[in-house]
């Protein structure tokens, strides 16, 4: 008998299942042709297009081309309960998507995950994950509402 840890491996042998009966299925459809990760970097890396998940997607296609300016999207689910104990300041509210701009010019897009009413100050999750905190209200730009799924 073994010593050590427990492993469930029957999660990773339906993963490989679903991806095998995926590639059978999709191969009575067209030619398909797999591809790694490090192959999709190089072509990347000679064509010179910046690393995104759209831009991979249309390098692994093997079609060169000049200009790749596809738009990138961010969608972040939200729970449907809040926990935040203030409702409005200075009519902001909890999850709203804001733009703040420091007083150097610097701007930041994100939504606000916490508020301080006494202080009319919020932290802010940027779209890049980076959380700002205790940041004040007033320069900030309310872009949108809150309402069940964030895309942008």
């Amino acid at each position: 008998m073994m010593k050590g840890k427990n492993v469930r491996t029957d999660y990773a042998q339906h993963v490989m299942q679903g991806k095998n009966y995926l590639r059978q299925e999709v191969s009575k459809i067209a030619e398909l042709e797999l591809t790694t990760g490090g192959d999709t970097a190089n072509k990347r890396i000679d064509w010179g297009i910046e690393k995104s998940h759209s831009n991979d997607a249309i390098i692994i296609t093997g079609l060169k081309v000049d200009d790749v300016n596809v738009k990138e999207w961010l969608i972040r689910p939200m729970r449907r309960k809040s926990k935040t104990k203030a409702e409005e300041v200075n009519g902001f509210k909890h999850r709203d998507l804001i733009e703040y701009v420091k007083r150097n010019g610097e701007k930041y897009i994100g939504w606000i995950t916490a508020m301080y009413p006494e202080k009319k100050q919020c932290n802010i999750t940027t779209v890049d994950g980076k959380v700002l905190k205790r940041y004040g209200l007033k320069n900030c730009r309310l872009l949108w509402r809150f309402n069940k799924i964030y895309w942008l």
